[in-house]
């Protein structure tokens, strides 16, 4: 059903509400649109909001799952500047040296994985982003380009799934040749 921004927004919870009309243009709220999720993204004042997609990230968390007091979870978007700052003050500049990195914290997240520990996994998971990021930054490399490259060249490929590992086709035609 279609509904204006204004209602899709009148259905939030009231902080998330508040927060969601005050970052918004006029003229969107007007629009009809299918959903929330099309609402929201309709309806950004990207002038109005340094945070920018980060913010309708939190927005759109809240609208699905209201807050239970415990604090959402900053999203990547709002994070990487913060790794790259943080790995620069500490003289992180050798692109080399945080492959190396990246290879050792994979090695930590297999162990996890071994001895089936959660906290560790998710500590590893994390390592390894952050080791990836670094070394994204050190290379002059845009890591969310390389997600959507990579995406792009997955998102319509046929295979299978072999002991489960997906396994791609040999005649796959959405995977460049060069």
């Amino acid at each position: 059903m279609k509904q204006t921004a204004r209602e899709w927004f009148a259905e939030l919870p009231q902080p998330t509400r508040e927060k969601a009309l005050a970052n918004t243009g006029k003229k969107p709220l007007l629009s009809k649109y299918e959903s929330l999720d099309e609402a929201i993204i309709g309806s950004f004042d990207w002038d109005k909001s340094p945070e920018g997609g980060a913010f309708w990230c939190n927005v759109y968390d809240e609208a699905l799952h209201p807050p239970t007091g415990a604090p959402l979870p900053t999203p990547i978007q709002t994070l990487i500047p913060s790794i790259e700052a943080w790995a620069e003050a500490r003289g992180i500049t050798s692109p080399q040296s945080q492959l190396l990195k990246f290879f050792e914290e994979g090695g930590e997240l297999a162990n996890a994985l071994l001895k089936n520990k959660e906290e560790e996994k998710k500590d590893a998971v994390g390592d390894v982003l952050v080791t990836l990021i670094i070394y994204c930054k050190l290379r002059n490399i845009n890591l969310a380009e390389c997600l959507t490259l990579a995406w792009e060249q997955i998102k319509n490929r046929t295979g299978k799934t072999q002991g489960g590992i997906f396994v791609k086709d040999e005649t796959d035609s959405t995977t460049p040749t060069k």
